[in-house]
């Protein structure tokens, strides 16, 4: 069962459902992959409800009812959309050309308020998920760093400001790590699976995640992201790593 918001439904990938465009399901999403690539067994039923924009409240009202007491095993990311994750990055890329203050400002508060408000909501989410699906394996994968530090080019967000996006994203995702192990679901870090693959890389084959060009898919994991994303759930499978 994939759940989650637009990093699990593949954003930034393509290929979207066409019958359910608002939540842009993709075909290249990491656990469309892992059950293409890596799974032994044959899978006898897959609910793919992760939803581009979701909320943790939008997880429990929408999306948990496809567990039960059958599921053996569940994807999720979940949480950046709780605290502004998109509003920050759109007021970082609208404010850049003048200063980079507000936009470090709006980074560092919405850290604040990850590890003020969502320590709560995740552990909440989380017991649900154990009480409706009690037989599941459950995966929690992280966010990446989006950014590359260093030259970015002219026209790129600065340094400081691809910092503190960078560092409000370590916050989220130190809330998201310890609970899910406080809860006993296997924590996939997101920041090591993309290590020098954020925008701006200069690694071969590039950054693995979309850059402005991508419009409205911009800073989501690509289709080499969610492979990188598939590989890593497949080594938390096998317990690998």
């Amino acid at each position: 069962m994939a759940l989650g918001d637009s990093y699990s439904s593949g954003v930034g990938a393509g290929d979207y459902d066409a019958n359910d465009a608002s939540c842009k399901r993709s075909a290249n999403a990491y656990s469309q992959r892992w059950i293409k690539e890596f799974s032994e067994e044959a899978v006898a039923k897959f609910a793919f409800v992760a939803c581009s924009g979701a909320t943790t409240a939008e997880v429990e009202s929408r999306q948990l009812s496809s567990l039960s007491a059958e599921t053996t095993m569940v994807t999720m990311s979940i949480g950046g959309n709780d605290v502004g994750f998109s509003p920050v990055v759109g007021q970082c890329l609208l404010t850049n050309l003048f200063s980079e203050n507000a936009c470090i400002a709006s980074a560092l508060t919405a850290g604040a308020l990850a590890e003020r408000i969502m320590p709560g909501r995740l552990d909440a989410l989380y017991k649900k998920i154990k009480d409706r699906a009690p037989n599941a394996r459950v995966f929690i994968l992280g966010y990446p760093h989006i950014f590359q530090v260093g030259n970015c080019g002219t026209f790129g967000l600065g340094h400081l400001a691809r910092t503190a996006i960078n560092h409000s994203t370590s916050a989220l995702n130190g809330v998201i790590r310890k609970t899910a192990a406080a809860n006993g679901f296997t924590f996939i870090d997101g920041e090591q699976t993309f290590t020098g693959r954020g925008v701006c890389s200069t690694a071969p084959g590039g950054a693995w995640l979309t850059d402005t060009s991508a419009g409205t898919d911009l800073y989501h994991p690509n289709r080499d992201g969610q492979e990188a994303y598939a590989v890593a759930l497949d080594a938390a499978v096998r317990g690998v790593g």
